[in-house]
């Protein structure tokens, strides 16, 4: 697998000669006192997205009570492990890992038993094959839309849940498990007075799965690739 540091300097050359979205003191201010004590859940913690975040978070110094790192890809899982060992920002005692899918994930119960009070969700099934079998299409829908939210409130404080732009006037069928994620997320947030939000963006370049991470690895391997 490609070393991130590789390929971040071709990024910022082709897409991006600034920091685009900086983090200013009142936003680390307000980010370490949200999460301070708290016990947090990130689903899809090993994708592209979701281990930046962890990163991320882990580098502000945040003092919580526990993260919990779940995802279903056990390799993945297994190097964002390596990866936060080497950071030495805190100890790891505090971080679980749990491989484990979220349409098989039992979420009352673990949210309950752990105290969650924070979960961010960053899990998808994204891509347009997986929308050309009909079992693929209901493994999208489950994961995407149905069993990302628990049926009660528990402990939970606050609630992320990934989007994308393709949730407006939706053409696919991703777009439109999105976009039913999205009224799920709100409809939830009504019923039980809790704050929820979410992210729109567009595909992300060099993520897991994108032709740009495809043809930079292909380029640096010296071997062919079809677009």
């Amino acid at each position: 697998m490609i070393n991130q540091n590789t390929y971040l300097p071709l990024e910022k050359k082709i897409i991006s000669n600034k920091n685009r979205f900086p983090l200013f003191k009142k936003d680390l201010t307000e980010i370490k006192k949200d999460f301070k004590k708290k016990n947090i859940l990130v689903v899809g913690a090993a994708g592209s997205i979701g281990s930046q975040f962890v990163k991320d978070v882990i580098k502000l110094d945040i003092n919580f009570k526990k993260l919990f790192l779940l995802d279903k890809n056990e390799n993945q899982l297994t190097e964002l492990n390596r990866e936060l060992l080497l950071l030495k920002r805190i100890k790891i005692n505090k971080i679980k890992f749990i491989c484990s899918d979220l349409t098989s994930f039992n979420m009352d119960d673990f949210l309950a038993f752990n105290k969650i009070t924070h979960y961010l969700n960053f899990a998808a099934v994204k891509h347009v094959r997986s929308e050309e079998n009909i079992e693929s299409i209901h493994y999208m829908i489950k994961t995407n839309s149905l069993n990302f939210l628990p049926n009660k409130k528990n402990f939970l404080e606050k609630i992320f849940s990934i989007s994308t732009d393709k949730t407006v006037n939706p053409q696919s069928i991703l777009g439109i498990s999105k976009d039913l994620m999205e009224k799920k997320l709100l409809e939830f947030s009504k019923k039980n007075n809790i704050f929820v939000s979410s992210a729109r963006f567009a595909n992300v370049s060099f993520s897991n799965g994108s032709i740009l991470k495809y043809a930079y690895e292909s380029l640096l391997a010296n071997n062919r690739f079809g677009v």
